[in-house]
């Protein structure tokens, strides 16, 4: 069981040396640091590409993750259904089948142009709400991966697929397969679980990669979320 930290904040070298002083023993111990890609697709750069958003991780901070020993877990969000106090309801527009495809090529270009992210490492791709909310919601999901999954198969599973969401979210796409051509794969090979213990299937879900906490009291450092990794989580360094 490794542990780590994931944060919406890019990290620079003070934010890793507080992590190491307050939570990985002094730097005794090592872990991994969750960073997202996000990107805005009605910016884009000359090459065409959407510009990354301010939280998204950049190559200069995965370097500098990488060199403190860190491991990197990269997880894909935008808004990912989640809603503001002045929203009636959950953005399940989010997750049409066509933003599956645009989601997925934009991590996958942005992952291995910029970033470096090496071959058969995961990306995680967010589900931000209590799903499933409503009645249909659950069968968008299920679209919007099955988009996912078939554009990374089209690249020879480069990167691998994960999850990061609720229980049911969770379970759900790792059990339910897609075939393309002779080949039958789960919707996702990596579940992260969301600290929300009250959202659907997530109490009675134990086979997660990631198992996603509270951040610790009393924390010095920018704010972060806590995890827990099993043995294989789809991490990397660059």
């Amino acid at each position: 069981m490794s542990k780590g930290l994931d944060c919406a904040t890019v990290c620079g070298q003070p934010d890793l040396t507080c992590f190491k002083v307050n939570y990985f023993q002094g730097g005794e111990e090592t872990g991994f640091i969750g960073r997202y890609y996000a990107f805005n697709f009605k910016k884009r750069d000359a090459n065409g590409d959407p510009t990354p958003l301010a939280k998204c991780l950049t190559v200069a901070e995965a370097k500098l993750i990488s060199n403190n020993k860190f491991t990197i877990v990269a997880v894909y969000e935008l808004r990912a259904g989640a809603k503001k106090k002045k929203d009636k309801k959950y953005h399940v527009d989010d997750f049409e089948y066509d933003k599956g495809t645009r989601d997925a090529e934009a991590a996958y270009t942005y992952a291995l142009n910029v970033i470096g992210q090496p071959k058969d490492s995961a990306i995680y791709f967010a589900v931000d709400y209590p799903a499933p909310a409503y009645k249909t919601d659950l069968k968008a999901l299920v679209g919007y991966f099955t988009a996912v999954r078939r554009f990374f198969l089209a690249t020879n599973d480069f990167y691998k697929v994960g999850v990061y969401g609720s229980g049911t979210v969770c379970s759900t796409m790792a059990t339910t397969n897609i075939t393309v051509g002779k080949v039958t794969v789960p919707l996702a090979g990596f579940t992260w679980l969301a600290d929300a213990a009250k959202w659907p299937g997530s109490a009675a879900y134990k086979t997660w990669n990631i198992k996603q906490g509270l951040q610790p009291p009393n924390w010095p450092c920018i704010p972060v979320d806590t995890d827990q990794g099993a043995a294989v989580i789809g991490d990397f360094v660059v």
